[in-house]
């Protein structure tokens, strides 16, 4: 009986790379966490702000997909710029809804159009628009702008030290368990 449950798990998730993925990105969440809300207590900020951090880390971790490990790590280092620009246009503009209502469609449009340019800016335009739209529900102030920026860094490094240090992706290994994956799927 278990190890029907256990081919019908592997079955379902081949060379568990899902499983694989979920663990990294709750990882990186709570790593992200884990850093910046005390830094954000320290500091006398809000902790609410920790949240740019954590959705930088989910973007960081799930949507990089360049197609080589140097690229890669490279489109994760690059995730808090495109945020960061978002985070300063969103809290500028958060004085005048209609400004920063139409500035957050033109952000959309922006992040929707650069993924033509290939792999690389699908992520960095994803986090450009995740951080406007949650800048719009937190409504930070001009002065948390830095607590805002330490916190999409730390979601960033967050997303890198777990994705190419901690449990970074063996070609090898998933090769393998999705061999046995299958063979398991045929002898069933």
């Amino acid at each position: 009986m278990w190890s029907e449950w256990w081919n019908r798990f592997l079955a379902s998730d081949p060379a568990m790379r899902r499983l694989r993925t979920a663990t990294r990105v709750v990882l990186a969440v709570a790593l992200t966490i884990a850093v910046v809300v005390p830094v954000l207590s320290w500091w006398g900020q809000p902790l609410p702000l920790a949240l740019i951090g954590a959705v930088v880390a989910i973007n960081s971790t799930v949507g990089v997909n360049d197609p080589e490990r140097r690229q890669q790590q490279v489109t994760t280092l690059l995730t808090p710029l495109p945020v960061t620009a978002a985070l300063v246009l969103a809290v500028l503009t958060a004085r005048w809804p209609l400004v920063n209502t139409v500035l957050f469609l033109v952000v959309i449009f922006a992040a929707v159009y650069v993924r033509r340019f290939g792999p690389r800016y699908y992520p960095l335009g994803m986090v450009a628009f995740m951080g406007y739209f949650f800048t719009m529900f937190v409504r930070p102030h001009p002065d948390q702008l830095p607590a805002l920026c330490v916190a999409a860094v730390a979601g960033s490094l967050a997303a890198f030290t777990l994705r190419f240090l901690a449990l970074r992706d063996d070609p090898e290994g998933v090769l393998e368990r999705g061999r046995r994956t299958l063979h398991a799927q045929v002898h069933g």
